[in-house]
């Protein structure tokens, strides 16, 4: 007895755990999952080409790196790059509504 507590050698009572951590572990089987993806949600992950589930800052990433490749300044006004500019900043506002 130790502090009144009983105690035992080093090495008694050792778990048998015979896995790998994050091979044999399913980590994300607690993260809740929906049940189904809001087709806005889908479009504007797609518009970023992420997939399901992905981080708040991922798409913030991205997003920053897409507004600077296709700023219409970028590509001397085209109209183009200013629709594809509008479909980014879209995309971001309906996933700042998922995220936030």
């Amino acid at each position: 007895m130790t502090w009144d507590r009983p105690s035992w050698p080093l090495g008694a009572n050792k778990l048998n755990l015979n896995f790998t951590f994050a091979a044999d572990l399913d980590l994300n089987a607690h993260r809740p999952q929906p049940k189904a993806i809001p087709k806005e949600l889908k479009d504007a992950l797609q518009e970023f080409d992420l997939t399901f589930p992905a981080t708040w800052d991922e798409v913030k990433k991205i997003y920053k790196k897409l507004v600077k490749n296709h700023h219409p300044d970028k590509h001397g006004g085209a109209k183009e790059a200013e629709d594809k500019l509008k479909k980014i900043n879209q995309a971001y506002a309906t996933l700042k509504k998922f995220f936030k």
